[in-house]
């Protein structure tokens, strides 16, 4: 029987029931095209096939190539959701999304199993899931399907299924998946999170062993599936619940009986339990002024016993090393939760002291900061470090960026000490801003305005490649142009920045009517627009139209300033024609499209007017 639901997903336990992520595969470095075939036979007496030759591949979420599904997430990207759900890594078929059906997965198991669920990771358009079971003669035992529209599915959600036979012994030997899809598109299986059991009944047992040769260990056994079962101690007297307390050490026989009379049973040790005794500690007291104390210890017996300085965290290691003066209390707890203790104490040393630590801050050059230290107490000579870098004979660091340094001093007896050293970094210019004004058409009247903070003292400008600096921070009469910004302070410190004005754009004119004498001669005949004579715009579209909206002229792709080649018919500008004929007296439309001399497109439209 199919169910939807990913909480009703077997655990892996002790007693029969697998659960198999992709996530790990034995002795195998995951990665994407990974074939899975025998890596779990060993372990599960599992091995996984495709119908028609070949192997099933591990595909990863969200990989470079999409090889089970897209969604709108990416490729082989289940919904967010159900991130921590999926995990990395699921399995496919053979890694090819295309067609519309798949090879067929098979999973063939070596003991046959009693129930077995999972998961599709994405099911739409059409898409139709088909899961078969069968036993070791090769008999259809059960089928199922799921259609996208089915609940729990849809584009990137994991639909996740499963089926318990009924009986209480596994016969299930193989499971195929296969798919198809009816709409257009490509079809791949996305299958993740496999769990089987081997029987019908499916346990877990949790055991608290006596303390402190007491009889009070108990036995918790409950079942892992939605099934109920009843639980006995006599194999007469059954309970619901799988609660068995005050028992003494031995090895119990658990009786479990399932809704459908079956039956099995679980043999759960309890061991006896010896209080812990200290027999003896070991102290070595600190030098140097370090927390470098340690104590070790022996307890009798040692049943797995872990122990502890502070009552709270707990350790299996019978020395505990690196302990600061003081008076501590040892306490031991073994598996049973029986306790000891036992108390000591690690003595003080002496100290090794700075008497004077110096330091210089850095230059505008940077970097070249530097520390000096003096020692007193301890036995010289000394040595010092930085950062806990190796150690040196000189007591002064140079060439220090700024920042917080700890010096380390060890004396000739190894004792340490440690401080803290800041070096202050150069107050270093900041450009903040550069304010400009663009230069007019044809002229040199741009200015440039510089905004800067930082540096030692009064800071002085520069605008260009050379030049001294001065005290004024704006620079007027200037071309357009690329422009070298340099801002200095008493120190000869720099900071440099550039700045771009741009070319200024002139004015276009358009005139608005030509004229046509009676004779036929042309006066003031084309229709041409004009700029200074030192500013170039290129026209790159040039068209008039009529009264209608019709086209009666256009040229492209010529500069302003070209003249009209009457000679060779070769025409620029409109002269007033139509098909070689004097056009009629009237208004006419213009468009015109160009670029100006710094790059901007320019767009000039209106009417002319033709008159004779």
């Amino acid at each position: 029987m199919l169910f939807y639901s990913i909480s009703n997903i077997a655990q892996e336990t002790d007693l029969g029931c697998i659960l198999i992520d992709f996530e790990n595969v034995f002795e195998t470095t995951l990665f994407e095209g990974l074939e899975i075939s025998d890596q779990f036979e060993e372990e599960f007496g599992l091995s996984f096939s495709l119908e028609g030759g070949g192997f099933p591949v591990i595909t990863e979420v969200g990989g470079s190539n999409a090889t089970a599904f897209v969604s709108p997430w990416g490729n082989d990207q289940p919904s967010p959701d159900f991130a921590d759900f999926i995990g990395q890594y699921f399995i496919t078929d053979d890694g090819q999304l295309s067609g519309l059906t798949s090879p067929p997965l098979l999973l063939d198991f070596a003991t046959p199993i009693d129930s077995f669920a999972g998961c599709i990771l994405d099911m739409d358009f059409g898409e139709v899931f088909v899961i078969e079971a069968f036993d070791d003669m090769g008999n259809l035992i059960l089928a199922d399907s799921i259609e996208a529209g089915d609940p729990g599915t849809g584009d990137g959600l994991p639909t996740c299924w499963g089926f318990n036979l009924d009986g209480c012994v596994g016969i299930i030997s193989r499971v195929k998946f296969s798919g198809f899809r009816t709409q257009g598109g490509g079809f791949g299986l996305g299958l993740d999170n496999f769990s089987f059991c081997y029987s019908g009944i499916n346990l877990d047992v949790n055991t608290v062993q006596p303390t402190c040769l007491a009889l009070n260990g108990s036995i918790e056994i409950f079942s892992t599936s939605s099934e109920e079962y009843q639980y006995s101690l006599d194999n007469i007297n059954f309970v619901e619940i799988g609660f068995f307390t005050d028992l003494p050490p031995a090895v119990h026989r658990v009786y479990v009986i399932d809704e459908n009379g079956c039956e099995t049973f679980v043999d759960v040790p309890i061991t006896a339990a010896e209080d812990p005794l200290f027999v003896d500690v070991d102290t070595i007291n600190t030098t140097c002024n370090l927390p470098n104390g340690s104590a070790s210890f022996e307890v009798t017996p040692d049943l797995n016993a872990v122990f502890s300085l502070d009552g709270v965290n707990f350790s299996p290691d019978h020395v505990f090393e690196n302990l600061a003066p003081g008076d501590y209390t040892i306490t031991a707890i073994d598996d049973n939760q029986c306790t000891g203790e036992l108390s000591f104490t690690i003595e003080e040393s002496t100290y090794l002291e700075f008497s004077d630590i110096q330091t210089t801050p850095e230059n505008c050059i940077g970097n070249d900061g530097s520390i000096t230290v003096e020692m007193e107490l301890g036995n010289p000579p000394y040595q010092y470090s930085l950062d806990g870098i190796e150690f040196q004979s000189s007591n002064q660091f140079v060439n220090l960026t700024p920042g917080s340094y700890t010096i380390t001093a060890m004396d000739s007896d190894g004792c340490i000490n440690a401080a803290e050293a800041i070096v202050d970094p150069y107050p270093f210019i900041e450009i903040i801003d550069i304010i400009t004004t663009d230069p007019e058409c044809l002229e040199s009247n741009a200015s440039i305005e510089i905004i800067a903070s930082g540096g030692f003292g009064e800071l002085s400008y520069v605008v260009g490649n050379s030049g001294p600096f001065v005290s004024n921070n704006v620079f007027e009469g200037l071309d357009h142009g690329n422009y070298l910004v340099l801002v200095q302070d008493e120190k000869g410190c720099n900071a440099i920045d550039s700045v771009y004005l741009e070319i200024p754009e002139c004015p276009i004119y358009v005139p608005n009517i030509i004229s046509i004498n009676q004779d036929g001669n042309i006066f003031n005949s084309e229709f041409k627009i004009f700029v200074n004579t030192e500013y170039q715009v290129d026209i790159v579209d040039y068209t008039i139209f009529d009264r209608w909206g019709n086209r009666i002229f256009q040229s492209a792709n010529f500069n302003i300033h070209e003249e009209n080649d009457f000679a060779n018919n070769n025409l620029l500008w409109w002269d007033g024609k139509f098909k070689n004929k004097p056009a009629n007296e009237g208004v006419y439309s213009y468009l015109i499209n160009g670029i100006h001399e710094n790059g901007n497109p320019v767009q000039l439209s209106g009417t002319v007017t033709l008159v004779r």
